[in-house]
């Protein structure tokens, strides 16, 4: 197929109606022509979006997923239809699964492609006529903490009202203080009252500029996969808050009076952490009902997509055990049945201490091993504990190198009690040393695949504390920079809530918390992951065990009752 034909088909899709000639035809230089055998899925729902399709032969099948698990047609596809429009510009899971129902031929743009060319040409964005929907997604900036395969599908900050509250004094006091100058200074010469108004209204600029930039940077987001809240107050401190979208328990939208006139409100979402502490507040943000809608619609997504894998899985294992299953089917069962017992359980953790292949000094703030990530508090708090005995140790060999030159002239050069007692002194200073770097490093959080570790332990034969629950419990893990200290080295606090007994698990003064929480969330979004797939496979086996039992009741059903033994013929009476 040549490029006209294919600018051609194109010019029918409203998102490139407006490109010029030459824009169409480097978007067509991306175009690819497939052809889809029967009963290829196109696209299959809760997987991330990849493609843009243009059917040009044949007929597929549009099923959405219902919370049962079960798929039920809404629509179809023939020439001339189009889909994917969300996929191709931001990567969002599919709501529908599509399954060509006869050979079908489409053009396909990848997003990769597509993204490549908005990149090398960054004017065919302003051509382009984006959905209104994808328009305001696409504002949302990319955050460090998203996954590659997590798209963000609601982004809010805190309404107007908030940051008139906020300069509401300083332009109470910036109309007071003008009013007392221009009274006072109305003798004066014009450069002599201008001066001072200028001054007051530099500084009032600066409030404003100071307090929108504090307004600015809190945001609320949800995302395919967590909702997250971040409060970041300049030079003072910073905290996320976030949750798996798993683990949202409900929503309730909370209006006061002046919400309902104004439109905004607080939107709390509840987690299974105990109450109190599992709550996430998107709080004075517009129309909150929109953020519980979106919860909800993703909750539904995430529940319909598992319902309907589980549906799938049975379907396999049932073409499986009928020997109706084809070749690729049978390996593509192969291979997910390897894959969570590639991805098993982490193996019970050993101690730090004794895992450690050489000895050290000073343990590492973090090292990993054996699937486990094991933090230690920053090296700030390490430094403070033995400031003192190190500087007592630099003191104390000044002090013995200038004995031994003979600068003291108190203490003269040979005397054998200046020698013991400066070996005593430097024993204590070396205790000292060594207990605090010791009881430092005593003190770790490890996190493995599919446990949280909090170890706290003096040195010697001293107590040791130790707690620990599973990332299956896991329910909001939360960071706080508590200052600008703590900003400029780079450490803070990773709060982790838990559901049931366990409480709150909290890594304190740990060396980059956003690593930190971000390497928390990965784990235990991997364990719910493996415990899906464990759960799927235990699904197969059951549905295997029935299957034998009904083909064994079958068979006994089937087979003929054995013949009842004819009974021997009377003896005639002897004469």
């Amino acid at each position: 197929m040549d490029a006209a034909e294919i600018i051609g088909h194109l010019r029918q899709v409203p998102l490139f109606s407006r490109l010029s000639e030459a824009q169409m035809g480097r978007v067509a230089s991306t175009v690819q022509v497939e052809t889809f055998p029967r009963g290829s899925r196109l696209a299959v729902v809760g997987r991330p979006g990849r493609a843009f399709y243009y059917v040009l032969s044949g007929e597929a099948l549009v099923s959405a997923a219902h919370a049962r698990g079960r798929l039920r047609p809404v629509g179809y596809l023939r020439p001339g239809s189009y889909f994917g429009v969300t996929s191709v510009l931001l990567g969002e899971p599919h709501d529908t699964t599509i399954e060509a129902k006869t050979d079908l031929t489409a053009l396909v743009i990848y997003r990769v492609d597509l993204d490549r060319l908005r990149r090398e040409a960054p004017e065919l964005d302003e051509d382009l006529q984006f959905p209104d929907e994808i328009t305001a997604k696409m504002r949302h900036e990319a955050f460090a903490w998203q996954n590659p395969d997590e798209v963000v599908v609601y982004f809010a900050q805190r309404h107007w009202i908030i940051l008139a509250r906020l300069l509401f004094l300083p332009t109470l006091a910036l109309v007071a203080l003008g009013t007392f100058l221009l009274a006072a200074l109305r003798p004066l010469a014009g450069a002599w009252q201008a001066a001072p108004l200028a001054l007051l209204l530099v500084g009032y600029a600066l409030a404003v500029a100071w307090y929108w930039a504090d307004w600015r940077n809190d945001y609320f987001v949800i995302t395919t996969q967590r909702v997250a809240h971040r409060e970041l107050n300049l030079l003072r401190y910073e905290s996320r808050v976030e949750a798996p979208l798993s683990q949202v328990q409900d929503v309730t939208v909370k209006r006061g009076r002046l919400g309902n006139i104004l439109g905004f409100g607080d939107a709390v979402i509840q987690t299974a952490a105990k109450v109190g502490l599992g709550a996430i507040v998107f709080d004075h943000v517009r129309d909150p009902e929109v953020a519980k809608e979106t919860i909800f619609r993703q909750l539904y997504r995430i529940q319909a997509h598992s319902k309907l894998a589980e549906h799938e899985s049975a379907r396999a294992e049932l073409k499986r055990r009928l020997q109706w299953a084809t070749p690729e089917e049978l390996a593509a069962q192969a291979q997910a049945r390897k894959a969570p017992e590639a991805a098993g359980p982490g193996q019970p953790v050993r101690r730090p201490r004794a895992a450690w292949p050489k000895i050290r000094l000073i343990p590492p703030i973090r090292e990993q091993s054996d699937g486990s990530v094991t933090w230690r508090k920053h090296w700030y708090f390490l430094l403070r504990r033995i400031l003192h005995w190190f500087l007592a140790s630099l003191i104390l060999i000044v002090l013995f190198v200038a004995y031994l030159l003979g600068r003291l002239p108190l203490v003269p050069p040979g005397n054998v009690g200046v020698v013991l007692g400066t070996l005593v002194v430097a024993a204590i200073i070396s205790f000292n040393l060594w207990w605090q770097v010791t009881d430092w490093g005593n003190d770790v959080y490890i996190v493995t695949e599919d446990r949280l570790i909090d170890v706290e332990k003096r040195p010697l034969f001293g107590p040791e504390d130790r707690r620990e629950a599973t990332l299956d419990r896991v329910q909001n893990v939360n960071l706080s920079i508590p200052g600008p200290l703590a900003a400029l080295l780079n450490f803070g606090d990773v709060d982790i809530e838990t559901a049931g007994g366990e409480g709150k698990f909290t890594f304190t003064h740990v060396m980059a918390p956003h690593d930190v929480q971000r390497e928390i969330m990965a784990r235990v979004n991997r364990n719910r992951e493996r415990r899906q797939q464990l759960e799927s496979q235990q699904r197969r086996r059951e549905i295997a065990d029935w299957f034998a039992v009904y083909e064994g009741l079958r068979e006994e059903h089937d087979r003929p009752a054995p013949a009842e033994p004819a009974e021997p013929a009377p003896t005639p009476p002897q004469p």
